[in-house]
């Protein structure tokens, strides 16, 4: 039986069964030079320096501080599996993600990075869990000195925003070098010391979890950031029945991007709209019920009468494009001219584009 394959077995066998003697392993490098920062364009593969962050940039909702341990699993490179945990920090789009390599080939670096989710059992010791995306990253700064040298790089992604449940996430290094490795956080570090795994030759690479001699494990570097795109406001008004509509919102709200708006329990056949402004605060109408967005200024599209039949079973869902500049915040609540009621009301959301 090849080495490779022995290996591989052990894997799955004893997942966990690295040893104190991995830590000298030849081929973690450590790196005590300066760390280059720069920024790459998704969707024009590009590299700049970065620029200062503006105030409204999105927030850090993932940032790997911590060891977790890792996973190898093969493919057609090696992912490089690493998993932690995104907390309820109000997101529902991830729009920018930094990863942190070293290398020492001095050809441009090439690399797939993957997110996956599912709970901390399934992700733990190397299961990929469900794949939310993937991104081939082309054309990253190699060594220019033919020595080990270190990077990170911000991936803004743009209208490709993707999005990440909050709970268990797993992300995975695919390189295609054979002389580049994920920078590394947690032991065996030392102050002004990062370290990169850098083996990925399938004949002698181990299998399995690697951590050095003991607790807390090593792992990737990676943080996530995000963005909330829709926040609910007011309260959706009773009509026919006791139904009242509810209105919510879907997607990356991203310029470039896509979005999906659902509106459900109305009264089918009832003639509807959708209201849309900048502000807020509208009148009280003579059955209770109060339009929320901003007043008179608000603009209404008519769009016919609201799909279904009876009450509660009207239902409207729409997929649109994302026509608007970075950094737009408008709101928006649904109308329905209700049978026994008269205008009702859905919840107001606030939309937010990502800045």
């Amino acid at each position: 039986m090849r080495l490779s394959a022995i290996l591989v077995t052990l894997a799955v066998l004893v997942p966990a069964a690295a040893t104190q003697a991995q830590s000298l392993d030849s081929n973690i490098k450590a790196f005590n030079g300066t760390i280059t920062e720069y920024d790459y364009d998704f969707a024009t593969g590009t590299l700049s320096k970065p620029l200062p962050s503006p105030a409204s940039a999105p927030a850090v909702i993932y940032d790997n501080t911590a060891g977790n341990g890792f996973f190898f699993t093969p493919g057609p490179g090696f992912k490089q599996m690493d998993w932690g945990t995104v907390t309820t920090a109000g997101h529902d789009g991830v729009t920018a993600f930094q990863i942190g390599y070293a290398t020492d080939q001095m050809a441009p670096v090439s690399m797939n990075i993957w997110f996956t989710s599912g709970g901390a059992g399934t992700l733990g010791f190397g299961t990929q869990g469900t794949t939310i995306a993937a991104f081939g990253l082309s054309g990253l700064p190699g060594s220019v000195s033919g020595g080990v040298e270190a990077y990170l790089i911000n991936v803004a992604l743009g209208s490709f925003c993707f999005i990440l449940p909050d709970g268990d996430v797993g992300y995975a290094y695919e390189l295609m070098d054979t002389d580049t490795g994920p920078l590394l956080i947690g032991p065996p570090n030392e102050a002004g010391v990062d370290n990169a795994f850098d083996r990925y030759d399938l004949a002698d690479a181990y299998i399995g979890t690697f951590w050095f001699g003991g607790s807390p494990f090593a792992s990737f570097h990676m943080q996530l950031t995000g963005h909330e795109s829709y926040v609910d406001f007011g309260a959706a008004c009773a009509g026919n029945g006791g139904f009242s509509p509810q209105l919510t919102m879907s997607g990356c709200a991203c310029s470039g991007g896509s979005i999906t708006l659902d509106l459900t329990d109305g009264e089918g056949g009832a003639p509807f709209a959708l209201a849309f402004d900048l502000g807020l605060g509208g009148p009280t109408l003579g059955n209770g019920c109060t339009i929320d967005v901003g007043w008179p200024s608000a603009y209404f599209i008519f769009l016919g009468t609201l799909p279904g039949a009876g009450p509660g079973g009207g239902a409207f869902n729409a997929t649109t494009g994302v026509p608007l500049s970075p950094g737009v915040v408008f709101n928006m609540q649904a109308l329905i001219s209700d049978s026994t009621t008269g205008i009702i009301t859905s919840n107001g959301v606030e939309v937010s584009i990502a800045p």
